[in-house]
């Protein structure tokens, strides 16, 4: 005859499965790349770290694990999901009594998903706010572990992590495949791909900037002064429709794209549309090329 657990049996083991997942999904959260393998892994120990606590955890445990949830779709660009359950923990994490901590990490996801959905005023204040919580903790052993997450997460201005993966000059295999767009406005232009994109920026000199990420590199180069002399660019500028090539690219979310582009100096062109697998739409960048934004269909 099988014995059946008490009651306190089975909450102990709920807790157990509640802090595994846990420390699995922020194990994950924490690595500055993964394989679309360990991105679904990271979001479904999220959420299972948020079932158990549901059962047998506390206010705290609960507010926790729906920031681990948040901060998961974050990380995948997915604004929706991860708002809702932002909205979930903050009451809690920034409310009286939450410890300085808790609020600096909470301040450090809310600047990731205000820069998923767009907002770049939002995604400025909050992540500058955490920055400075994070600094100011008197505890080396909470820096330390707050840290590991927050050096992922974009920073304002960059679009790229703090991570030493993300930093400028920094060493790089030979990419597999890119393309060079030349540029009047070099800073405007790096600035729009490195924002709207999240490229790590390889090398950045007076005449070019190296831009990589997923093993393709976008090489700006500045036009020789005495031609950019003669090329006038409107605000905004006249669309170069009739180019040859369209390059695209992936993006988490084609709405938060979007709103980017606009904010960067370029803008979208045209309806969205459904491919095999993807919806896209036309962007272009502050002089006018035309580029292709795409996302997987369920972003």
């Amino acid at each position: 005859m099988t014995t059946q657990p008490t009651p306190e049996e089975t909450a102990q083991w709920r807790r157990r499965l509640a802090s595994q997942a846990n420390n699995r999904a922020w194990d994950l959260c924490e690595r500055a790349s993964r394989t679309a393998a360990q991105d679904e892994e990271m979001l479904q120990a999220a959420h299972a770290a948020m079932h158990f606590w549901r059962m047998v955890g506390t206010e705290e445990n609960r507010s926790h694990a729906a920031l681990l949830v948040a901060h998961a779709y974050g990380l995948l660009g997915q604004a929706q999901p991860a708002q809702h359950f932002l909205d979930q923990a903050t009451p809690r994490l920034w409310g009286e009594g939450a410890a300085d901590w808790e609020r600096a990490l909470t301040y450090a996801v809310a600047g990731h998903v205000a820069w998923v959905r767009g907002d770049a005023a939002a995604h400025q204040s909050h992540h500058q706010r955490a920055s400075d919580m994070i600094a100011a903790l008197p505890d080396p052993q909470d820096r330390q572990i707050l840290e590991a997450s927050f050096r992922v997460l974009p920073v304002p201005g960059t679009g790229v992590p703090a991570s030493p993966c993300a930093s400028v000059e920094h060493p790089t295999a030979p990419a597999v495949t890119g393309h060079v767009i030349y540029a009047k406005d070099l800073v405007a232009m790096r600035r729009f791909y490195v924002e709207l994109l999240g490229l790590a920026v390889v090398h950045s000199h007076a005449d070019h900037a190296v831009l990589e990420g997923s093993g393709a590199q976008l090489v700006l180069h500045a036009i020789p002064a005495h031609i950019a002399a003669d090329i006038h660019i409107s605000q905004p500028p006249v669309l170069r429709e009739e180019q040859a090539i369209k390059p695209f690219y992936t993006v988490p979310s084609l709405h938060a794209a979007a709103q980017a582009a606009q904010n960067l100096g370029g803008g979208v062109a045209g309806p969205v549309w459904d491919g095999a697998g993807y919806r896209a739409r036309n962007a272009y960048d502050p002089e006018g090329n035309i580029i292709q934004l795409r996302a997987h269909a369920q972003a």
